[in-house]
């Protein structure tokens, strides 16, 4: 079965870090299914009063500028991948107009494409940034977000294998069958089991274990790349993003919400969850519903 992964793409080289991070990561690439996507800027609106040919033929050839800037940008990043060994056929372009802020619109693409999971770079992760700025002081959710999200700010080329966070929680189940189905045939790729026990806090490690492989292997992984890790911290996102750096996983994958407070709430509540997404770089953030 194909992966199939929607990449966001800025208009900006220097910022092309979700094509750089899938460009590195997968070894295996001739199953994988990418679709690039780019939101094409608007023109700026117009008062009625202030409308006249002039000012209506500026705003269509700035339309048009954006549009074609935008099609530059997706065939550059098309021949980037296909040079980095993913096949033409398997590459998808696709752009559509700012009709709300930017990533509202690719979180309505990544929901009504079906896709196994949304790559946001670093302008689109700023975007979500603001988003979650806004729903938190508004006391809203996006809980209609039910799609794996890959977040790389500024991921370090070369990094090797996954930190998959388990505490036992569906959410934290359903992140190991995702890890599971994109790293089956990965073999460059280990995963690491961590959990994170608070002092004094007496938990079944070997059951929550037990479960994430077992969701694992039914995914494909074979059981001699799965590895467990169990460290002791009053602070667990701190700790998580300790063993990141220390071991240099390329991802940190995560549910959004876990077993008692949870690792995440929600989609990013919570200080543990701000933390991550905020704070982690070098490591891409993996993390669904």
């Amino acid at each position: 079965m194909d992966r199939h992964l929607l990449v966001t793409i800025s208009n900006d080289p220097q910022h092309l870090h979700g094509i750089r991070y899938v460009a590195y990561f997968f070894q295996d690439k001739r199953d994988i299914r990418l679709t690039l996507f780019n939101v094409v800027a608007e023109a700026p609106a117009v008062w009625a009063e202030e409308k006249s040919f002039e000012t209506l033929a500026q705003g269509e050839e700035m339309a048009k500028r954006n549009l074609d800037r935008s099609l530059q940008t997706l065939a550059e990043c098309k021949r980037i991948l296909v040079q980095h060994g993913f096949l033409p056929d398997n590459i998808d372009t696709k752009h559509s107009s700012q009709g709300m802020s930017r990533a509202m619109t690719i979180l309505r693409e990544g929901e009504e494409g079906l896709y196994d999971a949304v790559v946001l770079g670093r302008r689109a992760t700023m975007r979500l940034a603001e988003i979650l700025d806004e729903s938190v002081s508004k006391g809203l959710l996006m809980e209609e977000v039910t799609f794996p999200l890959w977040i790389c700010r500024e991921p370090e080329w070369g990094r090797r294998n996954v930190l998959l966070c388990a505490d036992g929680s569906e959410p934290s189940l359903r992140m190991a069958d995702h890890v599971g189905f994109m790293l089956a045939k990965e073999t460059e790729h280990n995963v690491t089991m961590l959990h994170v026990a608070r002092p004094g806090n007496s938990e079944d490690t070997a059951a929550i274990f037990a479960a994430t492989r077992e969701a694992l292997e039914r995914n494909g992984m074979a059981s001699g790349r799965i590895d467990i890790r169990v460290l002791e911290a009053a602070k667990v996102a701190p700790a998580i993003l300790r063993e990141a750096s220390d071991r240099r996983y390329a991802a940190v994958a995560v549910g959004r919400t876990g077993a008692g407070e949870g690792l995440l709430g929600r989609l990013f509540m919570g200080s543990v969850s701000m933390a991550l997404f905020r704070e982690i770089r070098e490591a891409a953030l993996w993390t669904c519903r």
